[in-house]
């Protein structure tokens, strides 16, 4: 994902945890032209559980943004 919503554009990238038995989608916002922006929100699929989960670290996520990053982590994590 690389898309901006109002002034903040959302970036995305797969992480994988083998040992612990995770894969995430993880989602950062920038606000402005700097680097790596802080972590917004994170997909994670549990190997254990066989399931997604949402671990949100701000406040608001925009569901157009919550939408795409879920169709995103669906097509990147098997």
């Amino acid at each position: 994902m690389n898309r901006v919503w109002e002034s903040k554009r959302y970036t995305s990238e797969v992480r994988r945890n083998d040992r612990e038995g995770w894969t995430s989608l993880d989602v950062h916002v920038h606000a402005g032209d700097e680097g790596v922006g802080p972590l917004a929100f994170r997909i994670v699929f549990w190997d254990a559980v066989g399931q997604f989960f949402v671990e949100p670290l701000v406040g608001e996520i925009p569901l157009a943004i919550l939408e795409e990053a879920a169709a995103e982590a669906r097509r990147a994590i098997p």
